[in-house]
């Protein structure tokens, strides 16, 4: 009887003439379906090729079981083993029982080989986040704009669980380096406005950062790759973080405006800078609820038009903004109407104000708000009807409290310094809040109210959706447009229109009987805040 040996490696296959291997179907290779290097017309699965079936992988043939030969039949075994043959790293010389003559070679014992089935690991490549940059955010001392940011943020997040979401906006990051755990990364608006520099230091920045800017979007990759790095720091950092992106929201707000002049045009270049170099890399830009307008030049209504009408989604917060791009040339196509998104910002309580005022539970409580926006003499009128208001309103036992709903030192855009001035013209002291307040915080003070008379629209806004009825001072087309989609149109009086005459024929009455107000709140804002909360949504379609 024959001697099984190992199986051998090719090699000795090769010596071994006899040695038969099983006969098995083995897949042909053809090309790879779906190949990168398949060129542009290359196929995926359940493709077609034109006059051809849909393209299929094909499974190779399975291998035949092994199977033993019938006693006495003299076939050998295809297992890979011979009988009486010893290969060369199966023999074993073994020396004779009496230690002489020479070695002879004893049969190796039977040895039935295993084959190993070979395992093909795939690598499972880790697929990188979504990057996504909000530009065009404004400082957290602006209660309203800080709303509309962390609104922002929060919806996007949703549309895109799990996403790198950083923040292009105008607060310096050696000071702020995150916003609601987004990290900053600084602008180019903000480093050409940097309100630390001098006027001549500012100007010559946006001379130069400008120039530069304008030659990433007209040069060449090549030379625009050269120019790129002799940018400033921060200008670069917004850059490369938008180059690099795969989405761009341009937050809600109230600044793609200009006004006549060169200070106008910097100001709309500046704000949709941004847009065009994300454009110019390929990055989708979309717009999240604003105002826009107005655009007095012509230059102006053209930059608009080209940065808006490449963007997939245009969201336009009140018929004025649609009228006004409409007026840049852009289709209403592109444009869609939506909903301020600060009536999604409902953050939890966090804090007994009343105890903080030192208002009793059953005081009625009236808010003010008021801005510097007028020249000098136009200003100071509008301090004055405002403090004689205040003062009609305490006469009727309630209390009055002046919010600060922006406080920042950026421009001098501070409410405290106005409400100041109108604390001291009034006969009796209205309530201050001397401290910056969290915008988060600041909200607290307006679930309070039993009323607010408001020029800062999202202190407006902020009451509203909290239930409390309000008297609106409007200073741009925002306040009217959105009052008016509300029903509330009745209750907006223009801010050069001011006077304590018409402003208490609006305050009175609600101080007597607010029934009807309230009732037209519970109507219409359940819709109008569930419109803001479908931006993820729409974010989501649009791309």
């Amino acid at each position: 009887m024959g001697v099984f040996r190992a199986e051998a490696g090719p090699a000795d296959e090769a010596a071994h003439h006899r040695q038969r291997r099983p006969r098995v179907h083995h897949h042909r290779p053809g090309p790879v379906v779906g190949a990168a290097g398949a060129g542009p017309g290359r196929l995926r699965l359940g493709h077609r090729q034109p006059g051809r079936r849909t393209v299929r992988h094909r499974r190779p043939a399975a291998r035949p079981a092994l199977r033993a030969p019938p006693a006495g039949t003299g076939h050998r075994p295809r297992t890979g083993l011979v009988p009486g043959r010893h290969p060369p790293t199966a023999r074993r010389a073994t020396a004779r029982a009496d230690g002489r003559g020479p070695a002879v070679h004893r049969p190796a014992v039977h040895r039935r080989v295993v084959r190993r089935r070979v395992v093909r690991r795939h690598t499972c490549r880790e697929v990188p986040p979504v990057k996504i940059v909000v530009i065009n955010a404004y400082v957290r001392e602006n209660a309203g704009d800080a709303a509309l940011l962390s609104v922002c943020l929060r919806q996007v997040r949703e549309a895109f669980p799990g996403a790198d979401v950083r923040v292009a906006g105008m607060e310096d990051p050696a000071v702020h380096p995150a916003f609601e755990d987004a990290p900053n990364l600084g602008s180019i608006r903000r480093h050409v406005a940097d309100g630390t520099a001098s006027r001549s230091r500012r100007i010559l920045r946006k001379v130069y950062v400008g120039a530069a800017c304008a030659g990433l979007l007209l040069l060449p990759e090549s030379a625009a790759g050269v120019l790129r790095r002799v940018l400033p720091a921060e200008v670069r950092r917004e850059a490369d973080a938008l180059a690099g992106a795969d989405l761009v929201v341009s937050t809600g707000g109230g600044y793609v405006l200009a006004r006549p002049g060169l200070d106008g045009h910097q100001n709309v270049f500046f704000v949709l800078l941004p847009v065009l170099l994300a454009q110019r890399a390929g990055v989708p830009v979309v717009f999240a609820p604003q105002s826009y307008g107005p655009f007095p030049s012509s230059l102006q209504r053209r930059l608009v038009a080209r940065a808006l009408g490449r963007s997939p989604l245009v969201l336009a917060r009140e018929d004025v903004s649609v009228a006004q791009l409409r007026g840049c040339g852009l289709p209403d196509t592109v444009v869609t109407r939506g909903v301020d998104s600060g009536f999604a910002f409902d953050p939890p309580a966090s804090g007994d104000w009343r105890a903080r005022l030192g208002i009793a539970p059953q005081q009625r409580l009236v808010g003010v708000t008021a801005r510097r926006w007028l020249a000098p003499a136009a200003q100071d009128a509008y301090e004055r009807a405002l403090a004689a208001t205040i003062d009609s309103v305490q006469a009727t036992g309630a209390r009055v409290v002046l919010i600060p709903q922006v406080s920042t030192d950026y421009l001098s855009d501070d409410d405290r310094i106005v409400e100041r001035r109108i604390a001291a013209h009034c006969t009796a002291a209205p309530l201050l809040i001397e401290d910056r307040v969290d915008y988060r915080d600041l909200k607290g003070v307006y679930r309070e109210c039993a009323l607010l008379i408001g020029t800062r629209f999202h202190s407006v806004i902020f009451s509203l959706t909290s239930g409390v009825p309000c008297v609106a001072i409007e200073y741009e087309h925002k306040t009217r447009g959105i009052m008016a989609d509300l029903g509330l149109g009745a209750h907006v009086l223009a801010i050069e229109d001011v006077t304590h005459p018409r402003l208490w024929a609006l305050v009175a009455p609600l101080l007597q009987d607010d029934s009807g107000y309230r009732e037209q709140l519970r109507r219409r804002l359940p819709g109008y805040v569930a419109e803001a909360e479908g931006f993820p949504g729409l974010l989501r379609a649009a791309l």
